[in-house]
């Protein structure tokens, strides 16, 4: 049977020295130090090693959606473990990989699976996994359009509505963010770079789960 040192050890021997950081860190030190869980049963153990030795030969090799793909998956299936600070760890994962490598599409389906709460797998304790680092992400998302083709004289109102969304949003006045990103929306769609549009959706999305979810 292997043990979680013994799957360290072979991540190790085997040259993935970023999977064996993030399963040595998330085995040993599970849910925070602040928060003690018992330990992983090995079928789950050796899931989190596959899936993590996965996304590390994919990042080699630059296979976007693969990486994305092994984190959320492993993002998942800590959530409907109950595990939630390793979900969220997985969902961060997912969001700064997207980030860093430029992708549109994760980004944008990382904010459906928030304002879906596909993440929780029908647990309320995990719906609010995603939406952890929801503000901040829809903050980066609405700068898309900012300097862009069309000008700051047609994306400005946008951009405005936008803002003032993402601050009633953060305030919890649902309602009043929906209400601007419609406008966001609105506007959004007649502008060149459709990209904003996107974002306007899934804004838009987000804030009326939260309404609904009230």
């Amino acid at each position: 049977m292997q043990d979680k040192k013994s799957l360290s050890i072979a991540m190790l021997i085997d040259g993935r020295p970023q999977a064996f950081v993030d399963f040595f860190h998330l085995t040993h030190f599970p849910g925070g130090r602040a928060e003690q869980q018992e330990e992983l049963p090995q079928n789950s153990l050796l899931f989190l090693k596959t899936q993590l030795v996965k996304a590390d030969i994919a990042r080699q090799s630059h296979q976007v959606e693969e990486v994305y793909g092994a984190y959320k998956l492993l993002a998942k299936y800590f959530a409907q473990l109950g595990r939630l600070q390793t979900a969220e760890f997985f969902f961060k994962q997912c969001l700064h990989f997207s980030r860093e490598a430029a992708w549109l599409p994760g980004e944008l389906e990382f904010l459906d699976l928030a304002s879906s709460g596909a993440t929780s797998g029908g647990d309320k304790g995990a719906e609010g996994v995603a939406t952890t680092t929801l503000a901040h992400c829809l903050q980066a998302r609405a700068s898309l359009g900012v300097g862009k083709p069309g000008g700051p004289e047609q994306s400005g109102p946008a951009v405005a509505s936008c803002s003032l969304g993402i601050l009633y949003y953060a305030q919890g006045a649902f309602p009043r963010a929906v209400s601007l990103f419609e406008r966001f929306f609105e506007v959004a769609r007649g502008l060149p770079d459709k990209r904003m549009a996107d974002v306007a959706r899934i804004n838009l999305g987000v804030a009326r789960a939260a309404v609904n979810s009230q």
